[in-house]
Formats: C-alpha cells, structure tokens, sequence
C-alpha cells in the first residue's frame, strides 16, 4: 500500500468531505484549457436510476386507470 493511501484510510475521512474534494477536483478539471467531462461515478448510476424510473412512469397508464 502506498504511504499516501495508508494515511487517508487512517484519517478515515467521511462521506461529506470525500464528495467535497470530489466537487473540488471537478472544477478544477472544468477550469483546465483542455477540459473534457467527467462524470463521477456515483452520478452516472443516479442518471440510471432517474431513466430507469422516467420508463416505468412513461409506461405507466394517464390517470392511474388501465
């Protein structure tokens, strides 16, 4: 394991500040003359789930009637 992995699984940094340093590198990322997108993880798995639901929901009968 390197040193640097090894002192932030012992800093056991929480969730909030974890998202945090992640929105912070985005922008970073996006401030860059050659900035391409990237999307995280944890929000491409959102976006799946959102169309996921918006096809049951299209699906779905007007007016709750069959």
């Amino acid at each position: 394991m390197l040193p640097s992995t090894k002192a932030i699984k012992d800093a056991a940094p929480d969730p909030t500040l974890v998202s945090i340093l992640q929105l912070d590198t985005l922008a970073k990322f996006a401030d860059s003359e050659n900035a391409k997108i990237v999307v995280p993880v944890e929000t491409a798995a959102l976006l799946g789930a959102v169309q996921a639901i918006r096809g049951v929901l299209d699906a779905a009968p007007a007016g709750g009637k069959p």
